[in-house]
């Protein structure tokens, strides 16, 4: 990839996350990345999304975490935030002043914002958006995903359709555990692949250390390592 080193020993998985972004230059696709915890999901992830915007996606990117679970509409607010000005105009009065609450740009008043408005205001916003470039919507460790912004996402997801869209979420499991369900995935209007990343091999994790800390292990303590 131009701009950032591809990850060592992580060229197959990559090649294969790549059919994504070539299906998603025509029409919507999916991937789920998913393994156990620090396997190295995120660094797979971040080079997709890297790779999206060298070729023109407007991405849209979000790294839920617990901590952050019960806070309304954080996920969405990172996914839409940076971008949405470019189409927030061509909304209607109803979805528009939703999206903006839900997005904290106005007071909230004395109640949430309608969860259809906030829906129906994401759907044309990506909708407008795809008009000019492919989209990326990158979540990393996406069961963390506020319960709001998950609930708009399935909505949008569902009604992709036709759209140059790339959905790419990473999802923790265990050693032997197999990808749970998911909501989100589930309604994606579009093929959706999924990528179990495994350990690194001993030849990856020489190169690793070489080309960060410049030290070179026998192979004994490449093992122990």
């Amino acid at each position: 990839m131009i701009g950032s080193p591809t990850p060592i020993g992580r060229e197959p998985e990559l090649a294969t996350a790549r059919a994504t972004l070539d299906a998603a230059a025509t029409g919507p696709a999916a991937l789920v990345l998913y393994g156990p915890a620090g396997i190295g999901k995120t660094t797979i992830w971040r080079a997709l999304r890297d790779e999206a915007a060298e070729r023109g996606f407007l991405v849209m990117s979000t790294r839920a975490v617990e901590t952050e679970a019960q806070l309304a509409f954080n996920g969405l607010a990172d996914l839409l935030d940076p971008w949405i000005d470019d189409v927030i105009d061509r909304l209607p009065p109803a979805q528009r002043s939703a999206i903006e609450v839900a997005l904290q740009r106005v007071p909230v008043g004395d109640s949430a914002p309608p969860p259809l408005a906030v829906s129906l205001a994401t759907l044309a916003s990506l909708r407008a958006r795809a008009e000019g470039s492919p989209l990326m919507i990158a979540i990393d460790d996406l069961p963390w995903l506020d319960g709001p912004s998950a609930k708009v996402l399935e909505y949008a997801l569902r009604r992709v359709e036709g759209m140059r869209v790339a959905f790419v979420a990473a999802v923790r499991v265990g050693e032997t555990d197999a990808l749970p369900p998911s909501a989100s995935v589930a309604a994606f209007e579009g093929p959706v692949g999924t990528l179990r990343i495994g350990p690194l091999g001993l030849d990856a994790i020489d190169g690793l250390i070489q080309r960060h800390l410049g030290l070179e292990l026998r192979r004994p303590m490449l093992m122990r390592v």
